[in-house]
């Protein structure tokens, strides 16, 4: 949205400015099939009538994923644009990155926009970015002007964790960069992310990982209070360390150490349920078995009594 004024500057020294006006900047490039409800306003380019079922589908479980991990009320309808390729994407959003760019939040205007194949029956990259960038939405919502200010690894770490279609690269990337000793530092990752393809997808897991492994062992509200301080004038640093009482590289160290860099839930007893099901099962009767044995045995020595 597009805000405009005329401000009047005389010869003798006073000035008068005009009431504010505004338009819609709209990409007027594609033609663009709409459909509507009272969460989302989707538009896309193919003619498949059921386009826009699918797609309000696919946005509706995103927004059940972000509000799992931000549980705010959204502004509501948000506008989604689904582009036919990533390039008409990248050229819509102006970005001269190498990166092939597939989905950008538009945060003051609550729009996102996201890109997928002609071919809408692979919806795996919509269901990565929808929710991916609803995310990024909810999150201005709670940091509004201080969005720019909360440190970059926990924007896209959260909004990473709400895909509902994984990035299976990511978690080979972590694996190999695990393996070879090649992790980014995390206070690398307070400000922008690294251009390269394959170490931009490493910051990504990562994110998503530490983020994961901070709301496991300090809880959802501790982490997502960051989005509402971020604005306090601290550093990257100071504002972990406000929040956990602990320094982000020690932090780091701990995420190491709880065997998390995969964004795996450490594992407990409950995991393993199914096995220890199956041991009760072949425990019972073993048991009886034992005590009918006693009981037998028990019963022989009362008769030898009683002769």
């Amino acid at each position: 949205r597009i805000y405009y004024w005329f401000v009047f500057a005389f010869e003798d020294g006073s000035s008068f400015t005009s009431s504010s006006y505004w338009f819609d900047y709209l990409d007027n490039q594609i033609e663009w099939n709409s459909a509507s409800s009272k969460w989302f306003e989707v538009y896309w380019s193919t003619q498949d009538t059921n386009t826009g079922e699918k797609i309000q589908s696919i946005a509706l479980d995103g927004l059940k994923s972000a509000t799992s991990l931000l549980p705010i009320s959204p502004l509501l309808p948000i506008k989604i644009y689904v582009y036919p390729d990533t390039e008409s994407l990248q050229k819509a959003a102006g970005s001269t990155s190498k990166e092939s760019l597939s989905g950008t939040a538009l945060l003051v205007s609550n729009t996102i926009l996201v890109s997928t194949s002609t071919d809408l029956t692979n919806t795996a990259n919509l269901e990565r970015q929808i929710p991916h960038e609803i995310t990024h939405l909810l999150e201005y919502q709670l940091s509004q002007a201080n969005y720019s200010a909360v440190p970059a690894w926990l924007l896209e770490g959260l909004a990473t964790l709400s895909e509902n279609y994984k990035d299976a690269d990511q978690a080979r990337i972590l694996k190999q960069a695990l393996d070879g000793n090649s992790l980014i530092k995390l206070d690398q990752l307070c400000g922008s992310f690294p251009s390269d393809p394959g170490q931009l997808t490493l910051a990504y897991a990562e994110s998503a990982s530490f983020t994961q492994f901070l709301i496991q062992k300090y809880g959802l509200d501790k982490v997502t209070s960051m989005l509402t301080t971020s604005g306090n004038s601290l550093s990257c640093q100071q504002l972990v360390n406000n929040t956990f009482s602990r320094e982000l590289n020690d932090l780091n160290s701990d995420w190491h150490n709880e065997s998390l860099l995969l964004g795996q839930p450490r594992s407990n007893w409950l995991d393993y349920w199914p096995l220890l099901l199956l041991l009760l099962v072949l425990a019972v009767p073993l048991v009886l078995i034992r005590n009918h044995k006693r009981s037998s045995h028990r019963s022989g020595e009362d008769n030898d009594r009683i002769k």
